[in-house]
């Protein structure tokens, strides 16, 4: 929401942007890793947006990237593995 963005710009000294999750505007392999906090829930393209945070991932063996997902939308497995593949480990998934 534009109120969390501007609490954020307020807040932290970096940049913050805000974008669609399925449409992130950073390059293919940018980032080591991502973070959804309560996202995957909010949207209606959840592989998408798993998809998207993916492109963003460093691709490299050493540097695989990793992705932690937190919300109601977790359970979901299906939609993680689909895109995640061997990427995919469901901490809680005996606790659904």
């Amino acid at each position: 929401s534009r109120a969390a963005v501007d609490a954020l710009r307020r807040r932290l000294d970096g940049e913050v942007r805000q974008a669609s999750v399925t449409e992130l505007p950073f390059d293919d392999e940018a980032f080591d890793a991502a973070v959804l906090g309560e996202v995957l829930e909010h949207v209606e393209d959840d592989r998408g947006a798993l998809a998207a945070a993916l492109r963003r991932l460093a691709a490299e063996e050493e540097t695989t990237g990793r992705i932690a997902a937190a919300g109601h939308a977790v359970y979901r497995k299906q939609a993680s593995e689909d895109v995640l593949g061997r990427r995919w480990r469901g901490i809680l998934e005996g606790l659904m």
